[in-house]
């Protein structure tokens, strides 16, 4: 898949403070299509930068991809539920309690060691709501 403008400029439209509605789906669009077929990593679409403004529509691209795409991310995908609130997490969440490989109950595990480490307890608790969540999913 040929872009018509850079990826930066793609990321740069996703921007929810800068960009029209028009733009961002059309960069969404784009940019799940190309991650998908074109990039070896997703890494520049997990909270990119500092830039809190595209994390929702960066976490709607990420959300698509498969699970094989994503297994390798998981930890910094985790690490997006530090907080809950911070724009994507909702969608991550969602995307990680139908993710289907079953070693991710162990990177969990990892994820709230460090929470403790940390003193996190927030994140603490949505690491366990998250493997809650993925305990009943087909209940």
């Amino acid at each position: 898949m040929e872009l018509q403008k850079s990826i930066f400029d793609y990321l740069e439209d996703l921007d929810a403070s800068e960009s029209s509605p028009d733009a961002q789906e059309e960069a969404v669009r784009i940019l799940t299509s190309y991650v998908a077929t074109s990039i070896p990593s997703i890494e520049l679409l997990i909270r990119p930068f500092a830039w809190k403004d595209v994390w929702n529509n960066a976490a709607r691209i990420i959300v698509a991809q498969t699970d094989t795409a994503l297994e390798r991310y998981i930890p910094q995908l985790l690490i997006w539920l530090t907080d809950i609130n911070w724009p994507g997490a909702d969608l991550i969440f969602k995307r990680l309690v139908q993710f289907s490989d079953e070693k991710l109950e162990a990177w969990i595990d990892d994820a709230k060691r460090w929470a403790r480490m940390d003193g996190n307890l927030y994140w603490e608790e949505s690491l366990e709501y998250l493997r809650t969540k993925r305990a009943t999913k087909n209940d």
